[in-house]
């Protein structure tokens, strides 16, 4: 048996959203998943706890017993960011100072001291073992946190700080921003005619109305189950465009991904979606023209019987 769990194993813990090859270990603790956030590459060690808000971006790594807590407010970690063992990163704190009570068991109307502020931890930036970063701190894009430090206050970008509380000793090199640029070259051409990617979902009457009010179709058949059932359907469908999101999730964030730019969409809508019915978005290559960076993709989703609902195509720009 893998470490990392699997697949199917990830799908099964109902995060908010979650990209390709992530890689959670098995002894790593999620409270309230539902509230997570994965993007592409994200590898999650052993021992690690996580609860309350907490999104990660692509290429990230957090090693083995560390501690991320999000409460409310969230902690943000931005493309290529990591922490080394035995981080924490506390975005909600207890106060400490005799003004409130403390600790999880005690009621929150004893305790309005409370500590709460999200922390951002940027691109390219990366905490070395035992540190901890506490509410309200961004550490800015590059920044490197020296083993065993305390941060208290934000950082200023591509500096190094270590100590306790933390403070700037220099100035960090800036040449993987090179070795960046040439590592999203070479994925650039990971992609290739035939290529497909694939995404599910299960929207909710949550989702419906969430899409209802900000887009402003309240069409009965999407909110209103009495009228819905006296409807050709029998029961309430879901938006065609909020389905077809989810083609616009897999192009910006996986194939091609950041930088893609939308041309053209082609939609036909040959099903209904029912609210609570797992559907599978697939995006495949169908022609790539190298010197204007443009792809031409077959874009369709599926139900669960595997039957077309919606099919379209797309041409997308691509500037990495």
């Amino acid at each position: 048996m893998s470490n990392f769990l699997t697949e199917n194993e990830i799908r099964e813990l109902g995060l908010k959203s979650c990209g390709k090859d992530v890689r959670i270990g098995r002894h790593a603790v999620l409270y309230h998943p539902e509230r997570l956030v994965f993007g592409d590459h994200v590898r999650i060690d052993d021992f690690t706890v996580i609860s309350g808000v907490v999104e990660f971006g692509n290429y990230i790594h957090v090693s083995q017993f560390c501690g991320l807590y999000g409460g409310d407010d969230g902690i943000y970690m931005e493309d290529y960011s990591g922490l080394s063992s035995k981080c924490s990163i506390y975005a909600v704190s207890d106060d400490y100072s005799g003004h409130s009570m403390t600790n999880p068991m005690v009621p929150a109307k004893y305790k309005p001291h409370m500590i709460s502020a999200s922390v951002k931890i940027k691109k390219h930036a990366i905490v070395g073992c035992n540190s901890v970063v506490l509410p309200g701190v961004v550490i800015e894009e590059g920044t490197a946190i020296g083993s065993m430090s305390l941060c208290t206050k934000s950082t200023e970008e591509w500096s190094v700080y270590t100590g306790i509380p933390a403070r700037r000793k220099g100035e960090r090199k800036r040449d993987l921003l090179e070795l960046e640029k040439n590592f999203m070259e070479d994925l650039r051409t990971e992609c290739y005619i035939g290529k497909t990617v694939e995404v599910q979902r299960v929207f909710t009457s949550s989702d419906v109305e969430q899409f209802a009010q900000i887009s402003g179709d309240r069409n009965a058949l999407h909110l209103d189950e009495e009228y819905a059932q006296r409807s050709r359907f029998g029961r309430p469908i879901v938006h065609g465009m909020l389905v077809a999101g989810l083609i616009s999730k897999i192009i910006g964030m996986q194939m091609p991904g950041k930088g893609s730019i939308y041309l053209e969409q082609n939609l036909s809508f040959k099903k209904p979606v029912y609210i609570g019915e797992k559907i599978t978005a697939k995006v495949c290559i169908r022609d790539i023209d190298e010197n204007r960076h443009i792809f031409d993709l077959e874009t369709n989703v599926y139900n669960e019987e595997q039957i077309c609902v919606l099919a379209g195509s797309a041409k997308i720009l691509y500037e990495g």
